[in-house]
């Protein structure tokens, strides 16, 4: 039901080199495993974004409430309404009948699918997510990712990352900031979910439907992105999956809980990354930084540029 939503959410392709920010160890570990680290996204540094959608799915769905509650309001009351005159009348009567029932099942639906939500029901899959960026040179970037002095963001050609994504049935798409657009996908999901609800009866009926459109929600979920964070300009390599034990995940140590991740070839074929460019974020010895990796990278047979950041950050 949301395939063509999803269709069109990742049409967009890009075009220029993006650029994947990590640390050190992370550079190394792409050049060692031929991949990078595809995380699950509710464990991405920004995992907020996780509940403004839900946010936003939850306020279209008051939005139907009260619309819902206007149609059912004309509700004739009591069992002996009078049906006794005119065709017309008596014809009017079971119009008003019909949208009152119309709009109580729609309520219904719409109460299944908020518990549906709110139980975390959207968390039994998984969304792997690797994140590239248009400018490989962003303070942001720079603070979320690596600790001061120890951070690089590194370009790939684009038609690449669609070749590796492609043979790994994973997704490129581009993320989503404008809350109007947001808005309207909030409600294209809503418009799905009635439809595909319409028969259902129970709530174990309902969780079923609802469990059918999961994964395409969850690709439509990995591209929203809250307003604050537009001038990231991000892409993401996406892969949804309804069993994440299946894809082998493994997991390394966060803040707080263990974040877990898969690697993701890059390219399919095994035969190495290729590595366009590289920026050795904000240091206290620049030269000698950019110098040591531009040399690491000739000693893997790597011809890459590779820059100092031009941003005056000292760190915390």
């Amino acid at each position: 039901m949301l395939q063509g939503l999803v269709s069109k959410l990742y049409a967009a392709q890009p075009t220029r080199p993006l650029f994947h920010y990590t640390t050190l160890g992370g550079l190394i570990g792409i050049a060692k495993d031929k991949a990078i680290w595809a995380t699950d996204y509710r464990y991405l540094n920004d995992s907020a974004e996780v509940e403004f959608f839900l946010d936003v799915v939850d306020s279209e769905i008051g939005k139907r409430f009260i619309a819902g509650q206007k149609g059912a309001g004309h509700q004739p009351q009591g069992d002996n309404t009078d049906t006794s005159g005119s065709l017309d009348q008596q014809q009017s009567y079971v119009q008003n009948q019909r949208r009152v029932e119309e709009a109580l099942q729609k309520q219904r639906v719409l109460e299944e699918f908020r518990r549906w939500l709110r139980a975390k029901k959207i968390n039994d899959g998984s969304v792997l997510v690797a994140s590239f960026i248009e400018d490989g040179d962003l303070l942001s970037q720079w603070r979320g990712y690596s600790d001061f002095g120890k951070g690089v963001s590194i370009s790939f050609d684009p038609t690449e990352l669609i070749t590796s994504a492609s043979g790994a049935s994973a997704q490129i798409g581009e993320c989503i900031y404008e809350a109007e657009k947001v808005a309207r996908i909030a409600a294209d999901i809503i418009d799905a979910v009635l439809k595909l609800a319409d028969q259902a009866n129970s709530s174990a009926e309902f969780d079923k439907l609802f469990d059918e459109i999961q994964t395409d929600l969850f690709k439509t979920a990995a591209l929203i992105k809250h307003p604050k964070f537009a001038e990231e300009r991000e892409w993401r390599l996406v892969l949804a999956v309804r069993l994440a034990t299946s894809l082998g995940m493994k997991f390394r140590e966060g803040a707080t809980y263990l974040i877990p991740y898969v690697h993701f070839p890059l390219p399919p074929d095994g035969h190495g990354v290729k590595i366009q460019q590289v920026f050795v974020g904000p240091t206290a010895t620049p030269e000698l930084s950019r110098a040591s990796m531009d040399h690491y990278l000739r000693s893997l047979g790597l011809t890459a540029n590779v820059h100092r950041s031009s941003i005056p950050y000292r760190g915390k």
